[in-house]
């Protein structure tokens, strides 16, 4: 497995974000590790200030074509979520401000939320948005199982590429009610919702070692 920060399907947002790649080279590395038959685990941060609608369908589109020239694709998803000082040039970020000075401010809800990206509030972050890329996560990682996954029993597993088929072929991730009961019931172990991005792929790992 190699890990690829690819972060958007925008060589627009890219450029911003001087990341120094292109879309094309994100595809290049798709195409190289399945010639080689290695797993690419590959990071998105969705939740663009500018225009978050707009660049997380254009991501989501972009996952789709990763996923299409090499399936065994890995997928790690994050929100972009900015100091409080900085995402206050984007609007209202209430009831954060400033930046905790120690660790009993930084244990606080708001705070965990923030950290964790689980819940934090971003003025530009429609929670419709960023319930299609949590939506669209649980459809592709149904459909297609994350070898990390070590929290789901085989028979969820099972049921959830099934039950993801259809709904991964026509491009429909609304609401996916099914697919989250069997992940619920299937769990050996309750997601920590305190976990993140690879935190939370790492307690996955662990898991499967166990």
């Amino acid at each position: 497995m190699v890990f690829c920060g690819a972060e958007s399907g925008s060589d627009e947002v890219l450029a911003k974000m001087s990341k120094g790649t292109t879309t094309d080279q994100i595809l290049a590395v798709a195409a190289k590790t399945r010639e080689h038959r290695i797993i690419p685990e590959f990071s998105f941060v969705f939740g663009d200030p500018d225009e978050p609608e707009r660049e997380t369908d254009n991501t989501l589109r972009f996952i789709r074509r990763l996923k299409a020239i090499n399936p065994e694709m890995e997928l790690i998803t994050y929100f972009y979520t900015p100091t409080p000082q900085r995402a206050a040039t984007y609007g209202d970020v209430d009831p954060l401000t400033g930046t905790p000075t120690d660790l009993d401010e930084w244990i606080q809800p708001d705070w965990v939320n923030w950290m964790t990206h689980e819940d934090p509030h971003l003025p530009w972050m429609d929670r419709r948005i960023k319930a299609r890329v949590e939506n669209f996560e649980l459809v592709l990682k149904s459909r297609f199982p994350s070898v990390h996954d070590g929290r789901t029993r085989a028979w969820g597993k099972l049921v959830g590429r099934i039950l993801a088929l259809r709904s991964w072929a026509r491009e429909d991730y609304r609401d996916p009610v099914l697919l989250r009961g069997v992940r619920r019931l299937a769990q050996r172990t309750r997601d920590d919702r305190q976990a993140y991005g690879h935190l939370r792929q790492g307690a996955d790992a662990l898991d499967v070692a166990a």
